[in-house]
């Protein structure tokens, strides 16, 4: 199905069950809800269970869906449900394109590659092939899940299938390593940092450095805050404290951090 039929069938069943919510009974109506596990006509999409009252257009059509489309179709650890990572790394798109905007240097980083998908979808949305910033791209590529467990997963473990994929117009800096204080030690100051890895511990230990390196204006993008219990939510809000980083949860529930442009007590 091309992007523009997705569109025009879901406007087509958004219309087809606004008509026969209008036409039938209230009784079989509440039926047909109860059945199809509907709680809103509306929500025709879930992304990753973020479930929205109207179409998101600006997801299905255009330029980043194009992109997207492209990318994750290749991406077998999410089946091609292009869906599942849509929200997410749009929002992974528009805070690396502010970054780039409040910037004048500072490179960027994924930690956490596997398929490369959202480091190769936000890279060439941004246009970096017209930027001289060095991208980073962390991942051992061994198939485990975290430093500590290095069980076999359905993650990406082959090293060529990324970097072949690889815009050679943009600067790649693959560091073959998982997250951690050492690895990150002599990278350059960072414009946008999106963390990815699922490592919760490694994480946690890096978020300070990585702050450290992040020039004024930049941004980073921690994947699994939402995910985690209550307990690790406020370990790394302690550290974010610590630190003097601005943080906000958004609705996909990665957390947005930011270092401001000027001094907070400016």
């Amino acid at each position: 199905m091309t992007l523009l039929s997705h569109q025009q069938a879901c406007l087509i069943r958004t219309k087809f069950i606004k008509i026969l919510k209008l036409f039938a009974p209230p009784l079989i109506w509440q039926f047909l809800k109860k059945i199809t596990g509907r709680t809103d006509p509306n929500h025709a999409i879930s992304y990753q269970g973020v479930y929205t009252p109207f179409l998101m257009s600006r997801l299905h059509v255009g330029e980043f869906s194009i992109i997207h489309e492209k990318w994750t179709r290749l991406d077998t650890h999410i089946n091609c449900n292009s869906n599942i990572t849509r929200l997410r790394v749009y929002t992974v798109c528009c805070f690396a394109k502010l970054a780039l905007n409040n910037t004048v240097e500072g490179a960027f980083l994924t930690a956490g590659v596997s398929f490369g998908t959202s480091a190769l979808i936000s890279a060439e949305y941004l246009k970096l092939c017209n930027y001289k910033r060095d991208f980073y791209l962390m991942d051992p590529l061994d198939g485990s899940k975290t430093a500590a467990d290095r069980g076999i997963t359905s993650y990406n473990t082959d090293f060529e299938l990324v970097r072949s994929r690889w815009n050679s117009k943009i600067s790649a800096k693959w560091i073959r390593s998982f997250l951690s204080p050492k690895s990150i030690k002599n990278i350059q100051p960072l414009a946008f940092a999106h963390l990815n890895t699922g490592d919760f511990d490694s994480e946690l230990k890096c978020l300070p450095i990585i702050f450290q390196k992040l020039v004024p204006g930049g941004f980073i993008v921690q994947d699994l805050y939402g995910w985690q219990t209550e307990e690790n939510q406020k370990e790394i809000d302690s550290v974010l404290d610590n630190i003097g980083a601005t943080s906000f949860l958004y609705v996909t529930r990665q957390l947005i951090i930011s270092k401001p442009i000027k001094p907070l007590n400016a």
